[in-house]
């Protein structure tokens, strides 16, 4: 009787296999949604540096869009398309920068993923 309670203990050959497909299916996304992930937090960390560094009050839009262009390419930034997902505004003394953006991943057969980033940075008004 003990022998057969011991031979009944863990998981089968396709209980095994079930769990490990399961793993790897997430690991299989986290790894083609990390690299989207990271590069936002390093271009939320140049506007961060930008807001402290520079007075992006009183630059003008090709100012600062030169200052990020320069920052993102030091942090290897490299797919920003600044046209369609940066806007720049200004109401009297306020700059409102705005970084909103969509990144399409494929995983597999027709099956995507879609990444939805977006962040407002102010300055001014005192």
């Amino acid at each position: 009787m003990m022998r057969s309670r011991q031979s009944q203990l863990g998981l089968s050959f396709v209980g095994w296999f079930l769990v490990l497909m399961a793993v790897g299916g997430i690991a299989s996304v986290f790894v083609r949604m990390a690299p989207h992930y990271l590069e936002f937090r390093t271009i939320m960390s140049v506007m961060e540096s930008l807001d402290r560094d520079e007075d992006i009050t009183s630059m003008s839009k090709a100012q600062l869009v030169k200052q990020l262009r320069k920052r993102f390419e030091i942090n290897n930034v490299r797919g920003f398309d600044f046209r369609n997902h940066l806007k720049l505004s200004r109401t009297r003394n306020v700059r409102t920068v705005t970084v909103a953006y969509e990144v399409r991943e494929h995983l597999f057969g027709n099956i995507d993923v879609v990444l939805n980033f977006h962040r407002d940075f102010e300055k001014g008004g005192g």
